[in-house]
C-alpha cells in the first residue's frame, strides 16, 4: 500500500510538472510570438519613413531639375537680346544637327526638315522676329533650263568665262542698280547682306523666275557666303569646264574654294553646288 501511495504521488508530480513546463513553453511562444510582433510594427514605420524620404529626394531633384530649366531659359532669353542674327542662326543650326553618321561628303551636318527649323526660330526669336530664308534652284528639261530665285544666292553659268544668271536681291544690289552706289562701296557696306524679299519672313514674294537654253559646261548655285572671300576670277581659275572632267575633280574642286573662303574668316553660310552640263 505505502508503495502503490509513493508511486501514485510520484506520478501525480510528474504530471503537474510536464503540465508546467509545457505552459512554460506556451508562455515563450506566446512572448516570442509578441516579441516578432513589436519588432515588426518598429521596422514597418521604418520602411514608411525611407520611402517618405526618398520621395522627398525625388521631388527635390524635381524641382532643383526645374529650377536649373528655368534658369537656363532667362539666361537664353537674355542672351537673345544680346545676340545678332548670326549668333541666333548658329543656336537654331546647333540645335537641328543631326547624328554624326549623317554628314555630307563636305564634312558638314545635313539639317532636318523645314518644320523642325520653323520650330527651332520660335525658340530664338522674339516677338516681331521672324526666320526667312533664300532660295535658289535650277531645274533642267531637255535642253532648257528654268530657274527660280528669291534673295542673294546665286546662279552662275560658267563656260569659257563666267556668268551671273540671277540677281541679287539685296539692298546694295538696288542702289547700285540705281547708281546711287558704287560696286567698291557695296562690298563694304554693312547692309550688303540685307535682303529686299526672302522665303518665310516676308509676306509676299516675288521670284525672280529665267529660262534658256542649256549650253556645254557648268552651272554652279552658290551661297553669298561662298563669294563673300574670293573674286570671280578666283572661282573660274578652279571651277572653269576643264577642270571639271569629273565627278572627283569637281568635289576636289569646290572644297579647295571653301577652305579657301573658311580660311578668310568668312563666317557665314558656305554652300556651293556645282552641275556639269555636256
Amino acid at each position: 500500500m505505502i508503495y502503490n501511495y509513493i508511486c501514485n504521488k510520484d506520478k501525480k508530480r510528474l504530471k503537474k510538472s510536464k503540465k508546467r513546463k509545457i505552459k512554460e513553453k506556451i508562455k515563450m511562444t506566446n512572448n516570442n510570438i509578441q516579441q516578432t510582433q513589436q519588432a515588426q510594427q518598429e521596422v514597418q514605420p521604418s520602411k514608411f519613413i525611407e520611402e517618405d524620404i526618398q520621395q522627398t529626394q525625388q521631388t527635390q531633384q524635381t524641382q532643383q531639375e526645374q529650377n536649373n530649366e528655368v534658369k537656363e531659359n532667362k539666361e537664353k532669353r537674355i542672351d537673345l537680346k544680346k545676340l545678332s542674327l548670326y549668333g541666333k542662326l548658329a543656336l537654331i543650326q546647333n540645335e537641328l544637327k543631326v547624328p554624326k553618321n549623317q554628314v555630307n561628303s563636305f564634312g558638314h551636318y545635313n539639317f532636318r526638315s523645314c518644320e523642325d527649323i520653323l520650330e527651332a526660330s520660335k525658340k530664338y526669336c522674339r516677338s516681331g522676329e521672324a526666320m526667312g530664308t533664300t532660295f535658289t534652284g535650277i531645274l533642267f528639261v531637255g535642253d532648257q533650263y528654268v530657274i527660280a530665285h528669291v534673295g542673294d544666292t546665286r546662279v552662275y553659268q560658267i563656260t569659257s568665262d563666267m556668268k551671273q544668271l540671277t540677281t541679287d536681291q539685296t539692298f546694295v544690289a538696288r542702289e547700285v542698280s540705281r547708281g546711287t552706289m558704287t560696286l567698291e562701296q557695296a562690298l563694304q557696306d554693312k547692309r550688303r547682306n540685307m535682303l529686299l524679299q526672302c522665303v518665310g519672313a516676308s509676306n509676299i514674294v516675288e521670284p525672280q523666275v529665267l529660262t534658256g537654253k542649256t549650253v556645254k559646261g557648268a552651272y554652279m548655285l552658290c551661297s553669298d557666303g561662298f563669294r563673300h572671300e574670293i573674286t570671280e576670277r578666283e572661282m573660274y581659275e578652279s571651277l572653269n569646264p576643264i577642270n571639271l572632267m569629273n565627278k572627283k575633280a569637281m568635289h576636289s574642286n569646290a572644297k579647295y574654294l571653301i577652305e579657301q573662303v573658311k580660311s578668310r574668316q568668312e563666317k557665314d553660310n558656305i554652300s556651293v553646288v556645282l552641275i556639269r552640263t555636256e
